[in-house]
């Protein structure tokens, strides 16, 4: 308690517990988070208003801070009131970006932003809550790159330093050493970092029991920065038109071929997808530069997902230098029975596959280790929704449009979807009934009675497709059931038309709703011929 008492009056003289990252560098400086609280309190969300902050960017402005790296996550974003601690900052200085620690290749993120300022001559300033954990190891990370010390002599030297400007940074020499390591921090429990020899599904399980599942994806990886994106006019003007395409699944020379068939103008257009850039098909590499080339905004789908934790896995394995193979996730997705290949096709259907032509698809991840850097960190910040800026007429109704890559469970708000139903559902059943409309579901055809639902990844007894109880009022568009193909009802459009099982690639494009479709099949079959027989 006393050790605590002398901190907070530490903390009392210097303001904002502002100092540099050491005696020898003029570059990074760290402090505490805008109008923090001190010990353990923390602030209503919402609290912490305009006028509050300005203090602390007084005080920044007169050292000489140009730009500011915030290590901070959606929650504690949430304690300041619109338009948000990002927004305030952005109106101040040049340059101001969020990557929590936690995020996937944070570090390697980070540096650069320092190189910039470096390069540029201008002072960057690091900060989280209090300006001592997450900042501290920042401070440490960038004297060992930056001056070669280890991670022993950077702790000490950002202690010693500290201790001489009064100011408050905390040690944690093995975390920093993980952190630089690996690229990304396991300070929060929903980070994607696991120890060597946790490879297969059944162990990252029993590892995450004690997890919140809301925190963690069903594949294991961490929840993206912001989990439902409001658009802006800024990412969709106004009046332009928006192309929106379902599963694509590495068909990337048939994407070109739809873009075309809508008159894509990468001027004037803007290029939505419903997820599931990836696996199964020729080349999904491809497919994520294409999109990343076309500016385009894209949602989480399951194989994105499963594709980023398997990447992942591969590059602990290489980087730690473990025993462990990379191979288990492969070996486990080979084997493992699948829905969509029993279901999707058979020989006398157009664009369906023989039974030897599946056989030779193969289900593994060793193509995620053509993905560069910046193809991991597009597909790492997928949010689970996208919310576009503007109404749209769709079958001549002004409708809110919301893209997610699976479907939503009726009568839930959006912040209490979960992960599972977002990118995998397919159906829903009724789990019980109230008699207050209060209570949320939906009311059938005026009577009394409420029905609320679950989400199901499969077809259950008692399970309709969830498409067919969602009555808005946002219209949705999703992918995922290759099953159905093609879904039109009042207030959904499925995308989903089997692309990489040689059916359609579809897309609706807005306003109208219009769909356009191109056949995956040559792409498909030419990729299925050249695939060497086991």
């Amino acid at each position: 308690k006393m050790e605590h008492e002398r901190a907070a009056a530490v903390g009392e003289a210097v303001p904002f517990n502002f100092s540099a990252a050491s005696s020898r560098d003029e570059i990074l400086y760290a402090s505490e988070i805008p109008a923090a609280m001190s010990g353990n309190q923390l602030p209503e969300a919402g609290s912490i208003t305009e006028e509050m902050v300005l203090p602390w960017i007084t005080h920044m402005q007169s050292k000489g801070i140009a730009r500011v790296i915030l290590l901070v996550d959606d929650n504690e974003l949430k304690w300041y009131a619109p338009p948000g601690l990002i927004s305030m900052q952005q109106k101040a200085f040049k340059s101001v970006v969020n990557i929590p620690m936690c995020v996937w290749n944070s570090w390697d993120r980070i540096y650069q932003h320092i190189l910039d300022a470096e390069a540029a001559q201008e002072k960057i300033l690091a900060h989280c809550v209090h300006g001592e954990g997450r900042t501290s190891r920042i401070l440490a990370a960038w004297l060992m790159c930056k001056y070669g010390l280890s991670a022993e002599g950077a702790t000490a030297e950002v202690q010693s330093f500290a201790k001489r400007e009064g100011v408050r940074r905390a040690e944690n020499t093995p975390r920093l050493q993980n952190y630089v390591k690996v690229g990304y921090d396991d300070w929060r429990k929903d980070a994607v970092h696991h120890p060597p020899g946790w490879k297969s599904r059944k162990s990252f399980e029993l590892h995450r029991q004690w997890k919140d599942a809301r925190e963690v994806s069903p594949h294991g990886t961490a929840y993206p920065q912001v989990v439902h994106r409001q658009l802006t006019n800024e990412d969709i003007p106004s009046g332009s038109r928006v192309i929106v395409i379902g599963d694509v699944h590495g068909c990337a020379q048939t994407l070109d071929l739809l873009l075309q068939e809508c008159g894509h103008d990468p001027l004037t257009d803007k290029v939505i997808f419903v997820g599931d850039l990836v696996h199964k098909g020729p080349d999904s590499v491809a497919v994520v530069k294409r999109a990343r080339e076309l500016r385009a905004l894209c949602v989480r789908g399951n194989h994105d997902d499963a594709a980023l934790f398997a990447c992942i896995q591969r590059r602990l394995a290489h980087a730690l230098a473990s025993p462990a193979t990379t191979s288990d996730v492969e070996e486990r997705d080979a084997k493992r029975p699948r829905r969509d290949d029993t279901a999707n096709g058979s020989a006398d259907q157009p664009g369906g596959r023989t039974d030897e032509q599946k056989s030779q698809k193969p289900f593994e991840y060793a193509w995620t280790d053509g993905l560069d850097d910046d193809d991991l960190t597009y597909l790492a910040d997928l949010p689970y929704t996208l919310r576009l800026p503007d109404k749209y007429d769709i079958g001549g109704q002004q409708r809110e449009v919301l893209i997610v890559h699976a479907g939503l469970v009726a009568g839930a708000p959006l912040e209490g979807q979960l992960a599972k139903d977002m990118y995998k559902i397919r159906d829903v059943k009724p789990v019980q009934a109230s008699t207050s409309a209060s209570d949320g579901g939906n009311t059938e055809d005026g009577a009394d009675e409420v029905k609320k639902w679950e989400g199901q990844e499969l077809a259950v007894d008692g399970s309709v497709a969830w498409v067919d109880v969602w009555t808005g009022p946002e219209h949705v568009y999703f992918g995922h059931d290759a099953n159905r193909k093609l879904q039109h009802s009042p207030f959904a459009t499925g995308l989903d038309s089997g692309a990489c099982y040689g059916f359609n690639l579809s897309a609706a494009i807005l306003p109208g709703g219009e769909i356009k479709a191109v056949s995956s099949k040559p792409e498909i079959d030419a990729f299925i011929n050249a695939t060497p027989k086991a």
